[in-house]
């Protein structure tokens, strides 16, 4: 009895895990590691949960069928997604989704041999599958919640409704395309999102006052600082002006090879001009703004994972 306790005290933990990931640590903290969290949780606990599901409405079929089903399902919609962004958007277009921050990733492949953990918990758990109708209901609700938490639309953004957390969350630009991949074309079209700490999808823009006194009049002119130290805060906030995309061979941005100005979150470069060989991007936002009577225009680097491509 001590470890079949046990194994649902884990099984509900990792599911407590998996929705706290994917509804706060990943608006939080986007990167490598709470994607991985997410697809290694879920590659195992998916198949299990599904058996669950499926054996509240099936009651002939053998619980085994059952879950060779719902593993080979999990693992095909897996590789179906992170083949490439097209087959991700297809996907989530069958099901009626309108998700739009899910990323193919192929990268995400090398987990696949994660989901065979999932065989383990099932051979030590498969007395939970032949429980009355009430009990399976009772193991399975917060489980499905987790799955359904994943798969939310809108979900991993919603950080105005994890108030607790507001005072936490930063402005970030989420990288979409290119990732790790071969650009063969001299024409690229780059995609990001920005995403602002009350779930903005734009950068604040407050307008610039004029004629305070004592500032002289005619004012001074701007000055165009360009790529600034700091990163963007509430303090330098002024009149958005547009997007920056900096590319650069040091993933620490030491020297640039390539700057673009982009009005919109998806900004077409000709990339002709560089040679063969590993670059990294990243986006800035370009802001007016006014301090000491002085005007300056200033690009500040916004939070966020760096993503590479080999041209």
């Amino acid at each position: 009895m001590f470890k079949y306790r046990s194994l649902n005290i884990s099984f509900y933990f990792f599911c407590l895990l998996w929705i706290a990931n994917d509804s706060i640590f990943k608006v939080l903290y986007p990167g490598w590691i709470t994607g991985k969290i997410s697809d290694v949780i879920g590659l195992t606990l998916t198949p299990i949960i599904l058996t669950g599901f499926f054996s509240l409405i099936t009651k002939k079929i053998n619980q085994t069928m059952i879950f060779w089903f719902a593993f080979s399902l999990t693992n095909l919609v897996f590789i179906w997604i992170n083949l490439s962004q097209e087959s991700n958007h297809n996907f989530y277009a069958m099901i009626g989704s309108n998700e739009s921050m899910n990323l193919a990733d192929k990268s995400d492949l090398y987990l696949l041999p994660v989901a065979f953990f999932s065989i383990y918990i099932f051979s030590k758990s498969r007395i939970f599958f032949y429980n009355s109708i009430p009990k399976k209901f009772y193991l399975f609700i917060l489980p499905c919640f987790a799955l359904f938490n994943t798969s939310y639309p809108h979900g991993r953004s919603n950080v105005e409704d994890i108030f607790f957390l507001i005072a936490s969350a930063h402005d970030k630009i989420i990288q979409i395309e290119p990732k790790e991949v071969e650009v063969a074309e001299n024409t690229f079209t780059f995609k990001f999102r920005f995403i602002g700490k009350n779930n903005e999808s734009t950068p604040i823009s407050l307008e610039i006052p004029n004629g305070i006194e004592p500032c002289p009049n005619p004012p001074n002119p701007t000055k165009d600082i360009g790529n600034g130290t700091n990163s963007y805060s509430e303090e330098y906030q002024g009149k958005f002006q547009n997007y920056k995309i900096d590319i650069s061979k040091s993933r620490n941005f030491e020297t640039i090879e390539k700057t673009s100005d982009c009005n919109g979150t998806e900004c077409s470069i000709d990339l002709q001009s560089l040679n063969p060989g590993l670059y990294f991007w990243n986006v800035r936002i370009k802001y007016l703004y006014l301090s000491d009577c002085q005007l300056y225009l200033e690009n500040f680097l916004v939070t966020q994972e760096v993503h590479s491509f080999r041209k």
